[in-house]
């Protein structure tokens, strides 16, 4: 009796360290405690190294701190035609992971995952799988395709620069992308491009800043005719506005004239630096034989300063810089002959070719408009009135 009882109790304990050693993976299957994968950072329109790089960084950190798992990116926003931009924002991010941050590409998968809420913003949701488990799941949202009128407005600013990422984009463009998606959807409606004039914009910057956004829209599939370009007036800041309408409805605002100046205004002044990389000559010039088409009665004026003779002459073993900024010599030429392709007269632009700055390190120049009666623009008193052109707000 003693002796089954030992014998009983000996494999009660042997069955007891079994279910020991066999309980916690068994426990942990039956709680659903498999590998899942793990949303580790989501981001809403960010598009610059200092907000979607920081997320984009510790998505890597945590790629790294586990090399058995793989990085989903899932990006929801507007898909653009066929998808491309879209694309361009799988691309930019995942070369972002790869070519910046050194993920091996084979560990990072990329993909589109639809609209996101609002058609103006881009969603970005980062996700860490490891080994075994299943791709995160994709979110289906709803967002409003049956918008009618203002779909958006948003500050805007008459400039030339240099993007920091190529590729990536910024919240403005997301929106016309968004509405270029919603016009897809209703063939019939129109877009609307409303600009207004800011308390300090340059001459004709409304049409800039309005062509800009329907030249996007265009670019994105939408027909040239289903985009109209009004001009709404002044206000304090330059803005745009986006509308969406049906084709009957009348047009969302009373379309303004622009006044012409009574003094000479600048329309843009370039350093050597956008004058090289940003193409920022051919900017000017449009710019400048906007203005000039679009009211007869101004004059141009081209102020040319030359690249001091010690910056032209410094260090002429120096390798050759890959960016070349225009012949600032050849320049008025050239101008002259482009200008009487757009129907405006050479005699209707004034070259002034002036000192350089103090400090001046490359060549310069700056686009005026001079209306019947004013003098022409000093530029030389404006460089030593001091601080002045810091202030200017026509400069760009």
């Amino acid at each position: 009796m003693r002796l089954e009882l030992k014998t009983g109790r000996a494999l009660l304990v042997a069955l007891c360290a079994a279910l020991a050693c066999a309980g916690p993976p068994a426990r942990a299957q039956a709680a659903g405690r498999e590998p899942r994968a793990r949303k580790v950072g989501e981001y809403v329109n960010q598009f610059t190294t200092c907000n979607a790089g920081a997320y984009l960084d510790h998505f890597a950190i945590e790629l790294q701190n586990d090399p058995d798992a793989s990085g989903h990116v899932v990006i929801y926003g507007p898909g653009g035609p066929d998808g491309r931009f879209a694309q361009r924002a799988i691309d930019a991010t995942k070369g972002y992971l790869v070519s910046t941050r050194g993920v091996e590409e084979s560990r990072v998968a990329a993909l589109y995952g639809g609209p996101f809420k609002s058609m103006q913003e881009v969603s970005t949701e980062l996700w860490l799988v490891p080994r075994g488990a299943e791709p995160p799941p994709r979110s289906k949202y709803r967002p409003d395709t049956k918008v009618e009128g203002k779909y958006a407005e948003f500050e805007s600013w008459d400039g030339v620069g240099v993007g920091e990422f190529e590729g990536w984009a910024n919240s403005t463009e997301v929106a016309v992308v968004g509405l270029s998606d919603l016009m897809r959807r209703r063939e019939k409606s129109l877009a609307y491009v409303v600009a207004y004039h800011g308390a300090e914009s340059a001459p004709g910057a409304w049409r800039r800043l309005a062509e800009r956004e329907a030249g996007l829209l265009r670019e994105n599939g939408v027909a040239a005719g289903r985009v109209k370009v009004l001009f709404g007036g002044y206000a304090e800041e330059a803005k745009v506005g986006l509308w969406i309408l049906p084709p009957d409805a009348p047009p969302p605002v009373k379309e303004r004239r622009e006044r012409r100046p009574e003094r000479s205004v600048q329309v843009a002044s370039l350093g050597n630096y956008q004058l090289k990389y940003a193409d920022g000559e051919r900017w000017a010039f449009k710019g400048l034989a906007d203005v000039l088409k679009a009211d007869g009665q101004l004059t141009g004026c081209l102020v040319i300063r030359l690249a001091p003779a010690e910056v032209e002459d410094a260090d002429p073993e120096a390798p050759a810089d890959p960016g070349e900024p225009p012949d600032l010599v050849q320049l008025p030429e050239k101008w002259k002959a482009e200008l009487k392709k757009n129907g405006v007269g050479e005699h209707r632009l004034i070259v002034m070719v002036v000192p350089p700055r103090a400090g001046q390190w490359g060549g310069e120049i700056e686009t005026w408009v001079v209306p019947p009666g004013a003098p022409l623009p000093d530029p030389p008193a404006v460089d030593e009135a001091g601080g002045e052109e810091e202030e200017n707000p026509k400069e760009f």
